[in-house]
C-alpha cells in the first residue's frame, strides 16, 4: 500500500511537472512569439538613414543644410560628412552625407536622454489648453512612427516648453548662447548650463553687447561634438511638419536642381546686363562732361572778346 501510494504521489507530481513546463511554452509564445508573429506583417518602423534621406529629399532640412554650412570642419571631422552641397553632390556623396547626419541625430537624442532633458521638455503637442497655438500642430501618431523615437519621450511635465516642433524656431548662434548660460536668452529660466557643448574661445562669454569694439565682438565659438549632436535632432523635431512659406524654399531648391544651367546662364545674362548697362553708363558720363568741359572753354573764350568790347 505505501509503495503503491507513493508511486500514485509522484505521477502526479510528474503530470504537474509537465503540465508546468505546457504553461511556461504556452505563455512564452503567447507573450513573446505571437505578437511578433502578428506585428510581422505591418509595416516595419523607418531607420534612422531612411528617415534622413526621405527628409532631405522632401526639402525638409533648411536647418540642418546651414549647420552643414557653417561647421564643415566639424563635420567632417566628427561624422565624416564632405563638405559638398547636398542637392548638387553625386549619388554617393549624398549617401554619405545622409548616414552623417542621421548618426548625429541619434547620438543627439541619446545625448538629450542622458542629461534629463525630456524630464522639463515634452514632445507632444495636446489637443487641448489652446496647445496649437503656442507649439503647432496637434501630434499625431504617425510622426511617432520610426526608430529615432525609440523609446518615446512624451515627457513627464513641461517646465520648459514642448520641442516637437522646435526645428527652425530658433537660429544655431541661440542654442550656442543658451547651451553656455540659458540666461542669456531666457530671463529666468530655470535650464542648467550646457558649457559642454559649446567650444568658448579663451573662455569668454558668447552673448555680448552689441557693440563692435567690444572685446568679445570677435569672437566666433563652435559646438563640440556633443553640442554639434543636440543642435541637429533639435532641428530634426518637427522638420517634417512645416508652414507654408518653407514651401517657396522647396520649390527654389527644387528648380535649381532640375535645371542648374539655365541658373548659371541667367546669372550670366544679369552680370553681362549690369557690366554693360554700367559701361553705358560710364560712356554717358564721360561724353556729358566732355561736352560740359568744351561748352565751358567756350564760355571762357567768347568772356574776353565781350569784355573788350
Amino acid at each position: 500500500m505505501a509503495s503503491g501510494g507513493r508511486a500514485i504521489h509522484e505521477r502526479w507530481a510528474f503530470i504537474f511537472f509537465l503540465a508546468g513546463i505546457g504553461f511556461f511554452v504556452t505563455g512564452t509564445f503567447i507573450q513573446g512569439v505571437l505578437p511578433i508573429m502578428v506585428l510581422g506583417g505591418t509595416s516595419k518602423m523607418k531607420t534612422k538613414d531612411q528617415v534622413v534621406a526621405e527628409g532631405f529629399y522632401k526639402r525638409q532640412f533648411p536647418e540642418i543644410i546651414q549647420l552643414l554650412a557653417m561647421y564643415p570642419n566639424l563635420w567632417k571631422k566628427y561624422y565624416n560628412v564632405p563638405d559638398q552641397y547636398f542637392y548638387t553632390a553625386p549619388p554617393a556623396v549624398q549617401k554619405q552625407i545622409i548616414k552623417g547626419v542621421a548618426q548625429a541625430i541619434s547620438d543627439g537624442r541619446w545625448i538629450y536622454m542622458a542629461e534629463g532633458c525630456w524630464q522639463c521638455h515634452s514632445q507632444f503637442v495636446r489637443p487641448v489648453s489652446n496647445e496649437p497655438a503656442y507649439y503647432g500642430h496637434v501630434s499625431v501618431p504617425s510622426e511617432y512612427d520610426n526608430t529615432l523615437f525609440l523609446p518615446h519621450l512624451f515627457g513627464t511635465e513641461r517646465k520648459g516648453p514642448d520641442l516637437i516642433r522646435e526645428a527652425g524656431k530658433k537660429g544655431v548662434e541661440w542654442h550656442l548662447a543658451h547651451f553656455v548660460n540659458p540666461q542669456y536668452t531666457v530671463p529666468g529660466s530655470i535650464m542648467p548650463r550646457f558649457a559642454k557643448f559649446v567650444d568658448l574661445k579663451d573662455g569668454k562669454p558668447v552673448l555680448t553687447p552689441a557693440n563692435p569694439n567690444d572685446a568679445y565682438a570677435s569672437l566666433n565659438p563652435e559646438p563640440t561634438k556633443y553640442g554639434l549632436a543636440v543642435i541637429a535632432y533639435l532641428e530634426w523635431l518637427g522638420s517634417w511638419y512645416r508652414p507654408r512659406f518653407f514651401d517657396e524654399w522647396r520649390k527654389e531648391v527644387a528648380e535649381e536642381q532640375q535645371n542648374p544651367q539655365a541658373m548659371q546662364a541667367a546669372m550670366s545674362v544679369s552680370s553681362t546686363s549690369n557690366s554693360s548697362s554700367n559701361a553705358s553708363n560710364s560712356n554717358n558720363s564721360s561724353s556729358s562732361s566732355s561736352s560740359n568741359s568744351a561748352n565751358g572753354n567756350a564760355n571762357k573764350t567768347a568772356s574776353p572778346s565781350g569784355a573788350s568790347q
